[in-house]
């Protein structure tokens, strides 16, 4: 069960006893909750296991909102090889997964899935769950990113030195 914090009110935000959200802040914990979840001890080399220990050790302390890559990973990984033994997965695999966002017209979001992938498998080398990462020579699948073009608000108002107004 997930359950926040009492609130001013007195009322208990979180699941009903049939597992729907209640409130905000389960809705957004639900996808938290489910990687969250600890793997079975003898499967130590599953792509669960993997996920796990990298939210838990990795993704926890370097990033300022580790709901996003629980998300990711709960959406683009573990419904395809949660309880697969990590060693197996090919890089041929993660292309076709990745295959399958970009298809989605998603093409930002395969990149991030990508660089989330590649930091999980190195993640992974280093922790020796697996021996090497099937994702040493990933491109961006999404392609070349395009910049937004942004203004200043300083760029905004000064405008060409010619039409400035000099005094009198």
């Amino acid at each position: 069960m997930l359950f926040c914090q009492p609130t001013i009110s007195g009322a208990i935000c979180g699941l009903n006893p049939f597992g729907v959200a209640t409130c905000r802040h389960a809705k957004r914990g639900i996808a938290w909750q489910w990687v969250h979840n600890e793997p079975h001890s003898q499967d130590k080399q599953s792509v669960h296991f993997l996920v796990y220990e990298y939210v838990e050790h990795f993704v926890k302390a370097h990033r300022d909102v580790p709901q996003e890559v629980a998300r990711i990973l709960k959406k683009d990984a573990l419904p395809f090889w949660g309880e697969r033994d990590a060693r197996t997965i090919t890089s041929r695999e993660i292309i076709e997964r990745l295959d399958v966002i970009v298809a989605r017209r998603a093409p930002v979001m395969a990149n991030r899935t990508a660089a989330i992938f590649s930091q999980m498998f190195t993640f992974g080398v280093h922790r020796s769950i697996i021996s090497s990462s099937p994702v040493t020579l990933l491109f961006a699948p999404g392609g070349e990113e395009k910049s937004k073009t942004r203004v200043s608000t300083a760029k905004i108002f000064s405008g060409p030195r010619e039409t400035q107004l000099r005094p009198l």
